[in-house]
């Protein structure tokens, strides 16, 4: 409680005109890992002030806006690999995956509490690009999935099933953005994206055995079982559950592929 109100003092203070520091660092070309330290550290005091209730300063649409799109500008961004650890703990704690992980966590917690139309217009523009270029992919096997199942498949199976490593994961930040995003913006959303699962599958069934996406359908795979609850409450998708699983799912049991099993 202490801290949160020295954050409020802070930000009382000198929010945000005083912090032009952030929206330079964002914008260096080939910033270094205590570039991404500052900004992480921004981040994690920027939702603090928001964790509990919204602060004043921030209703303000201009000022809201502004911060929307500098956070919009750090989930965009290409991480370059070169430099990058190869093994994926020692990744994950890496300045810039930490940035996009506390990135995601801003919007999941603003878009729970204050989604309104003012907020969806400025976010609508953006929303294919959030939900499939940024988010999908985060659901999906990766390079690091596949060196853990390799050396331990059991960790594997744990990890992903772990509440604990849930609360640290942007994966986990990723798919409770989704699904905000997906019940929130159902009108523009809902269909879109389970339209495009459903060519994910196409595009897996039709291709070769040596070319088949297997990434791509693990992350659809848990996209389903990520909406599981809501496409078993709503037409027309209830009534296509049973011949989706029969068709995508279940033949996936007996896949040459072990992690699609898993």
């Amino acid at each position: 409680a202490q801290v949160i109100e020295c954050i409020r003092t802070i930000i009382n203070v000198d929010y945000p005109e005083q912090w032009p520091v952030f929206n330079k660092t964002i914008r260096i070309a080939n910033p270094s890992t205590e570039v991404a330290d500052l900004i992480k550290n921004i981040c994690k005091i920027f939702w603090s002030s928001v964790y509990v209730e919204i602060p004043k300063q921030l209703c303000d649409p201009n000022i809201f806006n502004s911060w929307m799109v500098l956070f919009l500008t750090i989930l965009g961004r290409t991480i370059h690999m070169e430099g990058q650890p190869s093994d994926p703990d020692d990744k994950k704690l890496q300045g810039w995956w930490k940035v996009k992980k506390w990135t995601i966590i801003i919007f999941t917690t603003l878009l729970k509490r204050i989604l309104n139309n003012s907020i969806y217009r400025l976010l609508h523009p953006r929303l294919d690009i959030i939900i499939f270029e940024i988010i999908f992919p985060l659901m999906c096997f990766n390079d690091n999935d596949g060196k853990l199942w390799k050396e331990d498949p059991h960790e594997y199976v744990r990890k992903r099933y772990d509440s604990l490593q849930d609360l640290y994961s942007p994966r986990s930040a990723a798919v409770d953005l989704l699904l905000v995003l997906l019940t929130k913006c159902e009108k523009c959303c809902f269909q879109k994206f389970i339209h495009f699962i459903g060519e994910t599958f196409r595009r897996y069934n039709e291709a070769p055995i040596d070319a088949k996406p297997y990434s791509l359908k693990c992350g659809a795979l848990h996209a389903i079982g990520v909406l599981s609850s809501i496409l078993k409450q709503m037409e027309p998708y209830k009534s296509q559950l049973e011949c989706m699983l029969l068709t995508h799912v279940i033949p996936d049991f007996m896949s040459s592929v072990a992690h699609l099993r898993a």
